[in-house]
């Protein structure tokens, strides 16, 4: 049997052993945390770029040097502004842009307008805080299919005015390309370039937005 001496010399060494194991155990975690922070010291983070919530940052920017509009519109769109000033009034002026069979026009301070008004199916667009229609119809040819503004359903000639102007909006494609994954494109670009379009008021020029109505109305 053990005497109380051996228990004592016992206790002691376990106590020991419990203490050396304490030790290494710290050791070994301050080691582990070094070996960590030096690896975390090496490394070069590179940020990864996220992706534009805007689908139109990356493209053109067109501003009208006389009615003081802007747009911005995609690279695969030429655009035409030989007529962006306008006649010798300044009236009329016209801004195209083409992509292969497909053109978008953009009419500003339109006078001499006729034509007689038909009555479209649209459904409502704001055009920079301006209440519009936007509707889809097939041409007078039967081969083109259009889409434009209009802030009237009824006997209107498919155009839209504001503080006193007329502007005409519009898309037109061959109508073989309805149903098409390059006509849903297109339709894409048109709706998102009007998205972008702004008038450039002076900050002391009152706003008119009008609120489309189903009556006629004279052009």
């Amino acid at each position: 049997e053990l005497n109380q001496k051996d228990g004592r010399w016992i206790t002691i060494l376990a106590m020991a052993i419990f203490v050396l194991l304490s030790l290494g155990a710290v050791v070994f975690l301050y080691y582990q945390n070094q070996q960590l922070k030096t690896l975390l010291t090496s490394y070069q983070f590179t940020p990864t770029p996220s992706a534009s919530s805007d689908p139109t940052s990356d493209w053109k920017t067109y501003t009208n040097p006389i009615e003081k509009f802007s747009f911005r519109y995609p690279s695969n769109w030429k655009i035409d502004i030989s007529s962006e000033n306008g006649d010798v009034n300044k009236q009329n002026i016209i801004i195209k842009l083409t992509n292969g069979d497909a053109q978008i026009q953009l009419y500003a301070n339109m006078m001499g307008i006729g034509g007689v008004g038909q009555d479209y199916q649209g459904t409502p667009l704001t055009l920079d805080g301006v209440n519009l229609f936007r509707y889809k119809m097939t041409g007078a040819d039967g081969k083109t299919m259009i889409i434009g503004l209009t802030d009237e359903l009824t006997q209107s000639l498919g155009l839209f005015r504001f503080d006193g102007k007329t502007y005409g909006f519009s898309l037109s494609y061959p109508i073989n390309l309805d149903k098409t994954q390059e006509e849903t494109n297109l339709e894409k670009d048109f709706d998102q370039i009007l998205a972008t379009f702004k008038f450039l008021r002076a900050s002391s020029t009152p706003i008119s937005s009008p609120t489309p109505s189903l009556q006629p109305q004279q052009y």
